[in-house]
């Protein structure tokens, strides 16, 4: 038995007919008995098919569009994030439906990590968070400081 086992491994798995023999050989097997064995088979055809066509797409462009410091107009797009938000919105920062951060206002962009309180929606809020520890609800956050208004103010009640 040691000696079939040896051979398996110097021949590997993927010459699984050789063994087959091998088996047939050393226990006086059936040929039915021998080909109920495993034979390893590709999985993917050679050359081109229809199952070897996929993973040439491109990719989504999601993450930082604005780094810490970086001047921003109004409008313009911090984030760009997909499922979970892993960037949630700060001072002067709106969110958009697909989750992408966006300026309101003129400024520099920085960020924060900052306790991360959440609004009771569902059962996640209601019992697991407050078993939580503090430093699992930290969260990233991204600020606009605005830039000073100078010559330029709204009106914000008619005298």
């Amino acid at each position: 038995m040691q000696a079939i086992l040896g051979v398996k491994n110097a021949f590997s798995v993927g010459k699984g007919v050789f063994f087959n023999s091998i088996l047939q050989q050393a226990y006086k097997l059936p040929t039915v008995a021998a080909s109920v064995l495993p034979v390893r088979c590709a999985s993917k055809k050679a050359s081109s098919s229809k199952r070897n066509t996929g993973g040439k797409r491109r990719g989504k462009r999601l993450g930082l569009k604005k780094r810490d410091g970086e001047y921003v107009q109004v409008g313009m797009i911090l984030v760009r994030q997909k499922g979970a938000y892993r960037w949630l919105p700060g001072s002067y920062v709106g969110k958009g439906r697909d989750r992408t951060l966006f300026a309101m206002e003129a400024g520099r962009v920085y960020f924060t990590r900052e306790q991360w309180i959440p609004a009771p929606i569902d059962a996640f809020t209601k019992d697991v968070a407050p078993t939580l520890p503090e430093e699992k609800l930290v969260r990233t956050f991204v600020h606009i400081e605005p830039e000073p208004q100078v010559g330029r103010f709204k009106l914000l009640e008619q005298v």
